[in-house]
């Protein structure tokens, strides 16, 4: 069963494409959490799944995307119910890169070697 914290359902690993690393992609939903990936940049989405193209922030959502390329499929809302585990979702949901964290070790390391 995969792991769910705030906006972001975490799925068991898989092997990257040039095989080196694990890599899972992260389902982030909910309509400002995935407007928030979108205007930030900094993570690799892969595409957005929308149950209503209604409401400004659900528009904006399709202008960000469109703008970097990220494919928009419409959907029905049971749809990313069965894809999440639950409906949460307020009708958005992003397949992305996930978030990489700086291991707690170098970041002690980094703190305590400053002068």
């Amino acid at each position: 069963m995969p792991s769910v914290s705030v906006g972001v359902v975490r799925p068991q690993g898989r092997k990257s494409h040039n095989g080196d690393r694990d890599m899972t992609d992260e389902k982030l939903y909910g309509v400002h959490p995935v407007l928030e990936a979108l205007q930030e940049e900094r993570r690799r989405i892969g595409k957005i799944f929308i149950a209503q193209r209604r409401g400004a922030e659900v528009q904006r959502i399709i202008a960000l995307a469109a703008r970097r390329g990220i494919p928009v499929v419409t959907v029905e809302r049971v749809q990313l119910q069965q894809l999440l585990g639950h409906g949460a979702h307020q009708g958005v949901v992003a397949l992305v890169e996930p978030h990489v964290y700086t291991p707690w070790t170098e970041i002690v390391a980094y703190v305590t070697t400053r002068p």
